[in-house]
């Protein structure tokens, strides 16, 4: 089972201010840069968000198959 979640909006904090900014998943992996309107760019780590991405998804597969053995 594949975890469909790019179109998720996540909060990041702005690294200057600490205002809230809101991004999808699919953006932030597209391009990892979010702007503040006080002007600070905030990089996010994109290479780690999709190894997180794909760990969540193994391990959701894993759960589903386990369970689907448990009610044979």
């Amino acid at each position: 089972m594949k975890l469909n979640i790019d179109s998720h909006a996540v909060e990041v904090p702005c690294q200057a201010c600490g205002k809230k900014l809101s991004q999808t998943i699919g953006r932030l992996k597209q391009d990892p840069d979010i702007k503040c309107s006080c002007g600070v760019t905030t990089k996010i780590d994109a290479p780690g968000l999709r190894n997180g991405i794909a760990k969540a998804e193994k391990s959701l597969s894993d759960f589903q198959r386990n369970l689907s053995k448990m009610f044979k």
